[in-house]
């Protein structure tokens, strides 16, 4: 495979992306915050500082309608291996955000978009492209308004299917689930034995020997006080099933609860969270006796899967477009 493995848009070359002649306007290269206030991200992806770079659309000046486009350098796909996953990292923030869409270039078809308001965060997409020739990926902005400033940063691949939205083990990263910023603390990415005494898993669920997400109760936690961690937007299908592995060992275990987290409006910072799943006190029995979980979900809109809890483990997260939550149709 035959171009840049991964691009933070940090060097002048831009990776050896290419504006598109044929559009209205184009992308530009920023650190920081975007100009127009309420919209657009302070800070890039790969470091969290004015010094990361990421690329993006300056809506002000422009007309609604008005679209940039950005084509990446062509990929040379390997021989046998037709299936790539590309990964990106996104933000759409401002009242009056347009849509970004992603295709192979020369094609007509939308291999992924979102349109509207995004909410002042990064989130993470993914496009799977089976393509035996060499093609070249197009980021589409169109602009909506003046508070429309879309970005994109960290933009590579690897061989194979992406993932369907929230399915994760945990063992290279946490896959774009979030940690909540209105909770007390955060969940810790962990392998092994905690580190408190009789509390806690001695390894992870799908390995037992990779990662999982914590949250450690030990001082200078409180009692009460909450984690809530928090699925990608997830696009509903007919009926779908979300699954989990937990662990709930010790004396003093609190709860989990498993909220859906709705936004009629599409702008998920404002949503309604509702519980769907809760469970409260010891569960398992030792340190490898992980507990399967399975909630049904029907929903009409796009949704997040939000897990809030002041001392739970959990492992192996799927959502999956079932007709019915059974495990067997899940793990075999």
């Amino acid at each position: 495979m035959k171009t840049t493995q991964s691009c933070e848009f940090q060097d002048s070359t831009l990776c050896g992306y290419i504006q598109d002649d044929t559009d209205d306007f184009e992308w530009t290269v920023l650190s920081g915050a975007t100009p127009t206030n309420k919209t657009g991200p302070t800070v890039d992806v790969s470091y969290g500082t004015d010094y990361g770079k990421y690329i993006y659309t300056e809506a002000t000046g422009q007309a609604v309608g008005d679209k940039a486009r950005i084509l990446t350098p062509s990929f040379i796909p390997d021989p046998g291996v037709p299936e790539v996953c590309w990964k990106f990292e996104y933000h759409m923030y401002g009242a009056d955000t347009g849509s970004l869409s992603v295709k192979v270039y020369g094609q007509s078809t939308d291999l992924w978009s979102k349109t509207s308001n995004q909410g002042d965060t990064w989130f993470t997409g993914f496009v799977t492209v089976n393509n035996t020739t060499p093609y070249q990926l197009v980021f589409e902005a169109t602009i909506g308004g003046d508070a429309s400033d879309i970005a994109i940063d960290d933009v590579n691949y690897r061989a194979g299917s992406c993932p369907l939205p929230g399915e994760c083990d945990f063992d290279d990263d946490t896959c774009d689930w979030r940690q909540l910023q209105d909770d007390d603390f955060d969940w810790t990415r962990f392998t092994g034995s905690t580190p408190s005494y009789y509390t806690g898993p001695s390894r992870d669920h799908t390995t037992g020997s990779g990662y999982y997400m914590y949250t450690e109760a030990s001082a200078p936690r409180v009692f009460g006080e909450k984690a809530a961690l928090t699925s990608p937007i997830i696009t509903p299908a007919s009926n779908q099933c979300f699954t989990f592995w937990y662990h709930m060992l010790g004396n003093n275990t609190g709860d989990l609860s498993v909220y859906v987290l709705n936004a009629p409006e599409g702008v998920f910072e404002y949503g309604i969270r509702n519980v769907r799943w809760s469970l409260k006190g010891q569960q398992s029995v030792n340190g490898t006796d992980w507990k399967f979980a399975q909630i049904g979900i029907a929903e009409a809109q796009p949704f997040q899967v939000t897990l809030k809890n002041p001392n739970i483990d959990i492992s192996k997260l799927n959502s999956y477009p079932i007709l019915i939550c059974l495990q067997e149709e899940l793990y075999v």
